[in-house]
């Protein structure tokens, strides 16, 4: 279906894919990992022809349908519901192309009747005929009324738009698929109705995306980019098989160079035993019969054994294969140990309601305490966000009351990591939150793989993943006792997920989390759970939590 030959890609001289050489076979379900910035998207480009490689070739199956899917996929505000739906689809276009056809069909002209075959035929492949049906259908599985397709996507709310934009995946009919981070910002429900879709639509997958829990349910093969080299590995089977993979891989990576330095400690240590002997001159052999050239005699011998010895022993030495120490990636460094107790009662509110437009959070009523460890759930456009921000005073309530404990300090990461108000650079931002001489906070951004190139950049041209790190900056350095986490895992890659998590394990304050990552929910010890539904709460309860998903695995492919 797809294949890579020797492909290159440079941007402003920096590598970002080197001699990449892939073959993704039909109805295999591919996904692309690594760190962030490693070239995941640019290979995604590269495979939509988006962007063409600065050496070698990418070659796609002849006359494939294909999408390509855009990490921020929500609708365009110019667009109605319908017309998304259909642009999503590849047939708005052919729509307007068999229209215009149609008008000029009258003129009996043989050139506008095979034009007419061959766009009906390509809008007959996109099943173009059967998306009125597919689009309600798929509205109505995400709890959207049908009504909407003729509403502007701009007059839709935030849940509502993140709803639509998914519906333009499910509505599809493509023979490849080009998704970069589908998962982001989709809710348990609709990464399941994903996750089917993925598993069980008769297409070729080939994704981004840093779901462990979604990928463990649909890759049938995983592609790793190496944030050192630049190049690109294969792993034939699936996510979870990968882990296991690579995990073994690198222990045996350590274990080979463990082995190679403990043989060269001890070559040089028995080289420099060897010099020693060599260069004593002394003899400690008893004389014989008042030989007064013994001395000398064995001297001599002792020291040209010694020497042989040692040249036998540096040959060894530089005949020894060398072993590269195993490269190890940038680390999240985040410490969160570092805190001071608040009181018991961390948060309370009472009565609390707000309304935006058509929605309205409450009336509510929630009590938070030291330790807690709550997860917030419910679909998109509950009102989750809202209520995060009614609890940290960054809105006021309606009605009702909003009170934080004595000694609180809460520290927020949003979902967009920072916020993005002005055009203000990573270091300026990160001091008007951390008022710190520059030097030191230069060191600590640096912690988090903002270097020199980009602490003087303006936050709004970060790329999502750089805003998070800038984000968890600000709560290391602020040492609050309750966090707030809004989506924390969407834009961190595997490694800094995990590194986030042992951070949090550590961390022994309040903690408040928006996820839809199910495998970070129960790594982090989550022990509450309050969902929410329309603005109202529905469910407060222990927490549990599954990281299953619903679709049953498709069958490995070779």
């Amino acid at each position: 279906m797809l294949s890579f030959s020797s492909v290159s890609k440079s941007f402003q001289d920096r590598a970002v894919l080197r001699n990449v050489t892939l073959s993704i076979a039909e109805h295999s379900r591919t996904a692309i990992v690594g760190v962030n910035g490693s070239g995941k998207s640019t290979l995604l480009r590269l495979a939509a022809e988006l962007i063409t490689p600065d050496t070698g070739s990418v070659h796609r199956a002849a006359g494939a349908t294909v999408a390509y899917v855009p990490q921020d996929y929500a609708p365009l505000g110019e667009h109605t519901v319908e017309s998304y739906l259909k642009q999503r689809a590849g047939v708005l276009e052919l729509e307007q192309e068999l229209r215009q056809l149609e008008q000029a069909m009258g003129n009996d002209n043989p050139a506008t009747a095979d034009s007419y075959v061959a766009v009906t035929d390509r809008y007959l492949a996109l099943g173009g005929y059967e998306l009125p049906g597919r689009m309600k259908q798929a509205l109505a599985t995400l709890g959207l009324p049908a009504s909407l397709l003729d509403r502007p996507v701009a007059q839709l709310s935030g849940g509502q738009q993140v709803r639509v934009g998914l519906a333009g995946i499910l509505v599809s009919r493509f023979e490849l698929y080009l998704l970069d981070e589908p998962t982001n910002n989709l809710d348990p429900g609709a990464l399941d109705l994903l996750a089917e879709f993925v598993a069980t639509t008769d297409a070729t997958f080939v994704l981004v995306s840093h779901d462990r829990a979604f990928l463990d349910a649909i890759a049938t093969n995983v592609i790793e980019i190496d944030e050192h080299d630049h190049t690109a590995a294969a792993f034939g089977g699936t996510f979870a098989e990968y882990r296991e993979a690579r995990e073994q891989l690198l222990a045996a990576r350590s274990a080979r160079y463990r082995t190679y330095l403990a043989e060269v400690s001890r070559l040089k240590t028995a080289i420099r035993a060897q010099q020693e002997k060599a260069s004593k001159t002394k003899d400690t052999q008893p004389r014989r019969d008042n030989d007064k050239y013994a001395p000398s005699f064995f001297a001599q011998r002792a020291a040209r054994q010694a020497s042989s010895a040692m040249r036998t022993l540096e040959q060894r030495l530089s005949r020894l294969e060398t072993v590269d120490e195993p490269r190890t990636g940038w680390e999240l460094r985040l410490d969160l140990s570092r805190t001071s107790r608040s009181g018991e009662q961390v948060a309370e509110l009472c009565d609390v309601s707000k309304t935006y437009g058509d929605f309205t959070l409450g009336p509510l009523s929630l009590s938070l305490y030291w330790q807690d460890r709550l997860a917030l759930g419910g679909h998109n456009g509950a009102g989750k966000s809202v209520l995060i921000a009614l609890l940290t005073g960054s809105t006021a309530p309606d009605a009702g009351t909003v009170r934080l404990g004595q000694g609180v300090q809460a520290g927020v990461l949003r979902q967009s990591g920072i916020n993005l108000a002005d055009g203000a650079s990573g270091l300026s931002v990160f001091q008007r939150h951390v008022p710190i001489p520059e030097a030191q906070a230069r060191t600590l951004l640096a912690k988090f793989d903002l270097g020199a190139e980009h602490v003087h950049r303006p936050v709004i041209v970060y790329s999502p993943g750089e805003r998070c790190r800038l984000g968890l900056a600000v709560l290391m350095a602020q040492g609050a006792n309750l966090l707030v986490l809004d989506e924390p895992t969407n834009h961190l890659d595997l490694a800094a997920q995990e590194q986030l998590e042992q951070a949090l394990l550590t961390f022994n304050g309040t903690l408040l989390v928006v996820s839809h990552d199910r495998e970070f929910c129960e790594r982090v010890g989550i022990t509450r759970r309050i969902e929410l539904a329309d603005g109202q709460p529905i469910a407060d309860k222990p927490a549990q939590l599954t990281s299953g998903f619903a679709p049953s695995k498709p069958a490995k492919l070779e």
